[in-house]
């Protein structure tokens, strides 16, 4: 077989990172089916993140990237598949009001007493009549009544459901450039604080904004939110893990940074006084969350990658060079590498007083560079794998 096709064979192998047309993450072959249910049931999930609105409404930086995020270390936290509606991505997942209904009436029409249910949605939540209403990717605030969705209403929805835990993150009321920074309201506060039996979260308290990590590239919620799943936060010994032990080390750290930057932003908690939703536990559904050595992310250990000649092993994705077989900073390192100097011999008549001598013949073989070196370790690599023989 030829080496580039042995190479991206083996890429496509060690990225899992792909996408259904439902808008569903493709689930782990190597978990067995019944690792696929939790000790609570089944995880249902559906995670909404939207980045690009009408300009009537602006931007929100990382929302996006923030929902893809924390919906790959959930589905490695509990070997669930969560549905991903997101835009930027394929048409059939961009999170259009109608869209979003109907895979949140799938989820609830799928779930049992014994399951969790959750639904984390980052992105604009704004007011229109005094309800607030979470708003999709094809909204205005003109249509906002016939393409937004009512929080009332998804509440509503929720209590209806039959799961047994049922969980909802809202992460908005980002600041928009140029506009003047939105806040979270008591008309949305009044709405979770009087729904029954839901784990309610929200990123930031009355009359707060959330902010944005832009060194991190995500939000700061999202970013200690992932922390707390991954191994930065460790539950004391024999004690279960809840969600409300998550929520009190992300709050903790969130409120920590925003005062450096001399504002609030306190994360606060919605229930009923019932017992929080449990969490199955750290690496209970195979390999677990590792942490990205260039940008500090944490990631499952599938969807990562060690570069061959840095020798750095868990990567993202987003760190791979396209059409070099390593990551990003090894090719740009490789690039600004300064060209051979070329010896030459003297030839100037009047110094040596003899008829210039013409310089050695150049010998065609240069030192190897760092590209050079990386596609010989790739190569012999590659050689090296029982599962791709002469014969595939």
């Amino acid at each position: 077989m030829p080496f580039q096709e042995h190479f991206h064979r083996l890429k496509n192998a060690r990225i899992r990172e792909t996408f259904e047309p439902s808008g569903q993450f493709d689930s782990d072959p190597s978990l067995p089916e019944d690792l696929i249910m939790n000790a609570a049931g089944t995880f249902h999930s559906l995670f909404i993140g939207i980045s690009e609105y009408h300009t009537s409404l602006g931007r929100v930086s990382f929302a996006a990237d923030d929902s893809q995020w924390i919906a790959k270390v959930i589905a490695a936290r509990t070997g669930s598949t969560p549905v991903l509606l997101v835009d930027g991505g394929v048409e059939d997942c961009r999170p259009t009001g109608r869209r979003v209904q109907m895979q949140l009436a799938g989820l609830i029409a799928q779930a049992t007493p014994q399951d969790t249910l959750l639904v984390y949605f980052a992105g604009h939540i704004t007011e229109a009549g005094g309800k607030p209403y979470l708003v999709m990717a094809d909204s205005t605030l003109q249509n906002l009544h016939n393409t937004g969705l009512s929080l009332g209403k998804i509440c509503d929805s929720l209590e209806r459901a039959d799961a047994g835990q049922k969980i909802l993150i809202l992460d908005a009321w980002r600041a928009v450039p140029g506009r003047p920074a939105a806040s979270l309201t008591r008309s949305t506060i009044h709405e979770l604080e009087n729904s029954a039996g839901i784990y309610g979260i929200t990123s930031c308290d009355e009359g707060q904004h959330a902010l944005d990590w832009k060194e991190k590239k995500q939000g700061l919620f999202a970013w200690y939110f992932v922390e707390a799943l991954s191994d930065e936060y460790e539950p004391k010994q024999g004690h279960e893990q809840t969600l409300n032990d998550l929520f009190e080390w992300t709050r903790d750290h969130v409120t920590s940074w925003a005062a450096t930057k001399t504002t609030v932003q306190v994360p606060r908690q919605y229930f009923d006084g019932s017992s929080a939703p449990a969490l199955p536990a750290r690496g209970s559904h195979g390999p677990g969350l590792v942490e990205c050595p260039s940008c500090g992310r944490h990631n499952p250990v599938a969807q990562t990658f060690e570069c061959l000649l840095c020798r750095r092993k868990h990567l993202c994705a987003s760190h791979e060079a396209h059409d070099f077989f390593g990551c990003v900073e090894c090719e740009m390192n490789s690039s600004n590498r300064p060209a051979q100097a070329t010896p030459t011999a003297a030839t100037n008549p009047s110094e040596s007083g003899t008829s210039p001598r013409k310089a050695p013949p150049q010998s065609r073989a240069r030192p190897m560079d760092a590209a050079d070196r990386l596609n010989k370790e790739a190569r012999e690599r590659l050689d090296s794998l029982d599962d791709y023989g002469a014969g595939d």
